[in-house]
């Protein structure tokens, strides 16, 4: 039962990725393209890491991964925020305003 909860958590994974992979390809903004990214990293990535976690069972490997999930929660926000400040910063610079207007 327990091996049946984890193929289901790696399955959503695998689903949400593969959503976030198809709003890549579908949406023309660069702001879209990147929530349908950041969608794809929380929800899949906390599906399939969960899934893992429980077939690793209670050991090191599991801690391991579970540092590694907490790392890519910090770290995937952060430069997603990043990526899209200077895409609008980017966005402005074309348009002609002042960037000393925007920081």
């Amino acid at each position: 039962m327990i091996n049946f909860l984890a193929y289901v958590l790696l399955s959503f994974g695998l689903f949400f990725v593969t959503i976030g992979v198809l709003g890549l390809i579908r949406f023309n903004n660069i702001f879209q393209r990147m929530h349908a990214l950041s969608v794809m990293e929380t929800l899949g990535f906390f599906c399939f890491f969960l899934g893992l976690m429980i077939l690793a069972g209670v050991s090191l490997l599991a801690l391991k991964l579970f540092f590694i999930f907490l790392l890519m929660m910090i770290i995937a926000p952060t430069s997603t925020h990043i990526l899209a400040m200077y895409a609008k910063l980017h966005e402005k610079k074309a348009e002609g305003e002042k960037l000393s207007n925007h920081l």
